[in-house]
């Protein structure tokens, strides 16, 4: 879950605040059914991320960087690094459309744009993506090396 606010928000300062915010918020919120916890904090990390980066399809906002900064077992993979470069509006809806599968109204709602914008975005970031192989909607946490 650390990764999904770190993708979102770009840096680890922003990303363990955000993390933090959603459990807070989950532990806020009541009685959660235990089935439905984990989905849940997903959700509050998504709410929380947007909350803080305030990401816009007009903003022209620069990327957030590379994956240099995520310590972990072996090198980071091609595409976190290119989903990190990212403006970030691109970024966003692509971690949650593509990675998180949230319907394309879905994204609209919660990021306070149009449907359009997030097909354009979710374009825009699947070109990004367009140098590596076989990528497919399956195959995309797998080749980003998250779950």
């Amino acid at each position: 879950m650390y990764l999904l606010a770190y993708l979102l928000t770009g840096d680890d300062t922003n990303a363990e605040a955000c993390f933090l915010s959603a459990l807070d918020d989950c532990l806020e919120s009541g009685f959660v059914f235990p089935e439905r916890a984990h989905s849940w904090a997903r959700r509050a990390i998504i709410k929380s991320a947007i909350q803080r980066g305030r990401p816009s399809p007009n903003a022209d906002l620069s990327p957030a960087g590379t994956v240099s900064k995520i310590e972990g077992p072996g090198p980071p993979s091609k595409g976190l690094d290119i989903v990190m470069r990212m403006k970030t509006f691109r970024r966003f809806v692509f971690v949650m459309s593509a990675l998180e599968r949230y319907s394309d109204r879905e994204c609209a709602i919660l990021l306070g744009c149009s449907i359009r914008d997030i097909v354009t975005a979710r374009e825009e970031a699947l070109r990004d993506l367009s140098g590596l192989s076989d990528v497919s909607w399956h195959a995309l946490p797998a080749l980003l090396q998250i779950a």
